[in-house]
Order: C-alpha cells, then sequence, then structure tokens
C-alpha cells in the first residue's frame, strides 16, 4: 500500500518565517546545521530563550557550523556563495575569510552569552569542515530545510512523520563527525 499523503511540505519565503517563529515558541530544542548561523544567533537563540524562561524549561541548542579555524572550509563557502551571486552587485561578491570568521565566531560567542545568563539553557557546538547551501533546523515540533535567499522554498516535515526522525539521525551523525 503506498501512503499518498505528502511528509515534506513545500513552504513560500513569505511562509517561512511563520513557521519558524511558531516552531520556537514552544520548543524544547533548536538544531541547527549550517554555515555561520547568522540568523539564529540574532534572531532564533534570543527568541528561543525567552520562551523557555517564560515557560521555566529546559533548553538544548546544538550549533554545527563551519569551523573559523579552517581556512579551506571558509574559502570554500566564500567561493560556493559567490558562484552563486545573481549579479555584480550582489553581497555575496564582498564576503571574505576573515568576516566569514567574525560571524562564526560571534555566533559561538552569542551561544555561550545565552548560556551564561540562563542556566537551564543547554548549548552544544561543533565545528565543520563542510560548506552547503543548506540550512537545517529542527525543533520539538518541525524539521525544517531552508537554502539561501527568497527565491528558494523551504521543505517542513513535522515530528511524529518517519522522515523527521530520519533526518534528525542525519544530524546527529553529522554533528558527532565534526569538530
Amino acid at each position: 500500500k503506498v501512503d499518498t499523503r505528502n511528509p515534506i511540505r513545500s513552504l513560500t519565503w513569505e511562509s517561512i518565517g511563520r513557521v519558524v517563529a511558531a516552531a520556537r515558541q514552544d520548543t524544547e530544542q533548536w538544531f541547527f546545521r549550517g554555515a555561520t548561523a547568522t540568523y539564529v544567533r540574532v534572531v532564533t537563540l534570543p527568541e528561543c530563550v525567552k520562551y523557555a524562561r517564560r515557560a521555566g524549561k529546559e533548553l538544548r541548542v546544538r550549533l554545527e557550523i563551519l569551523d573559523p579555524t579552517n581556512n579551506v572550509a571558509c574559502e570554500n563557502y566564500i567561493r560556493l556563495y559567490r558562484s552563486l551571486a545573481e549579479s555584480p552587485a550582489s553581497p555575496e561578491l564582498t564576503w571574505t575569510v576573515d568576516g566569514t570568521r567574525v560571524e562564526l565566531y560571534a555566533t559561538i560567542l552569542a551561544a555561550c552569552w545565552h548560556k551564561q545568563r540562563y542556566e537551564p539553557l543547554t548549548v552544544e557546538i561543533s565545528l565543520s569542515a563542510l560548506a552547503s547551501t543548506f540550512r537545517w533546523e529542527v525543533s520539538s515540533q518541525f524539521l525544517i530545510l531552508t537554502q539561501r535567499g527568497p527565491r528558494f522554498p523551504a521543505m517542513l516535515i513535522e515530528r511524529g512523520d518517519p522522515y523527521y526522525d530520519l533526518f534528525a539521525s542525519e544530524l546527529n551523525a553529522s554533528f558527532r563527525q565534526a569538530r
């Protein structure tokens, strides 16, 4: 028997923000795999901590980001995104290895800062040598896979679907293999 229900929903750019915001509100975990985690640092982590603090809950955050000490990984990241630039004025063309390192260290520092201010927060960070165009985010309710920019759709998989567990296992394996 074939299951005709589609477990993977496609999200438009307009709906991604709403889904991610909803995922932050009642989560006990946030796992991220991507490059610099700038959005996680600036928006997701502070919001998740705010909601956990209000509810008096523990929060587990796991970040797999590029290794800022790995020149090759940072150069590959820059090269990848420069190759995807859509015009001569694209901001990706101004990115540098040093700027990438600053973003990565800022993410690490922000995670430590939040940990110091909210004791029930557990933070795990691994440093990867692989640059990808995908950003994986896993909350207690959803697995969300996004890619660069508003022109690209995202994928949403709800907890309870077998694909949620399969992809979460993949992310756990990747996290363990990174430094």
